[in-house]
């Protein structure tokens, strides 16, 4: 049976499960299966850690089977969506048993951890004498830091400002700068924002 091509998301979709609305409610079930497991490590390890606790071998295995997960994921069928989502469990659960084998332990309480768009992994600190603690690797931002952009933000853009007072509990998706910083030379009274 050829794939039948989609329009999903602005791109060709040939994934022979997306097709058919049961094969897609069965399929992102898996990847949301997938996903909540990839979850869990990141709460558990920090967010991108944990194929970096792990032997260069075990880390390479575990990128090949994500790249097969995300082959079956745009052009494979129900079956090999399904195969290649086990098979991405085994390995998540592989990396775990490695890492903490080896000795590893989560990482410093004191630091939360969220990857950044980018790929990075950002961690925030308490305070600013936490950042000077926290060990090497990533970015680490202290609250403080985190409060000051956000007071610098909000002073600039009423309408986030009130949009967080009059929605308790509403969360900030994505933000779009309206204009870039420009950058004169790097003493820092010459940064124009």
């Amino acid at each position: 049976m050829a794939a039948k091509k989609n329009q999903w998301m602005g791109g060709q979709v040939s994934a022979v499960w997306q097709t058919t609305e049961d094969q897609y409610a069965v399929g992102a079930g898996v990847l949301f299966d997938l996903a909540t497991l990839q979850g869990e490590m990141a709460q558990k390890w920090g967010a991108n850690r944990l194929p970096l606790l792990v032997a260069p071998e075990l880390r390479d295995k575990w990128r090949a089977q994500a790249a097969k997960v995300n082959h079956a994921e745009w052009h494979g069928t129900l079956a090999d969506l399904t195969l290649q989502c086990k098979r991405m469990t085994n390995a998540w659960l592989a990396l775990d048993r490695a890492a903490t084998d080896a000795g590893h332990g989560p990482p410093d309480v004191g630091l939360w951890e969220i990857a950044l768009a980018d790929g990075r992994t950002l961690r925030l600190a308490r305070t600013d004498a936490d950042v000077h603690r926290a060990p090497a690797g990533g970015v680490v931002w202290s609250v403080e830091e985190v409060a000051l952009i956000i007071a610098l933000y909000e002073r600039d853009n009423a309408v986030m400002r009130e949009i967080k007072r009059q929605f308790a509990g509403s969360t900030v998706v994505s933000i779009t700068p309206t204009r870039t910083p420009q950058f004169v030379d790097d003493e820092p009274e010459a940064i124009r924002i």
